[in-house]
């Protein structure tokens, strides 16, 4: 393991998590929960409140130093998942965003 990588201590977790990877594979990694609002169809997901609030833990995040060495070797991004299979109620016009991945 390159010195960059901290050693975590993962309780019940196999030895060798993160090991025996092809290279070309591409694993999604999630570095917090999912945030759901719940937004009118017309308006941007990347303009709701949980949007801004994913992107403010991300830059609390940059300073973690068990997650630092995962946001300066890859990409971070989050994403909007949109369920436009809401209820025939009040909220059939809106869609629910939830974030970040």
């Amino acid at each position: 393991m390159p010195p960059v990588w901290p050693e975590l201590s993962l309780p019940g977790a196999h030895s060798d998590i993160g090991g025996g990877y092809l290279p070309q594979l591409w694993e999604d990694l999630f570095l917090t929960r999912p945030l759901v609002e719940t937004l009118p169809h017309n308006q941007p997901s990347a303009q709701s409140h949980v949007y801004r609030q994913t992107m403010a833990q991300l830059r609390v995040l940059e300073h973690s130093p068990a997650i630092m060495p995962v946001i300066r070797t890859n990409a971070i991004t989050p994403e909007v998942w949109e369920d436009d299979l809401a209820p025939a109620d009040a909220t059939a016009s809106r869609k629910n965003a939830p974030l970040p991945r």
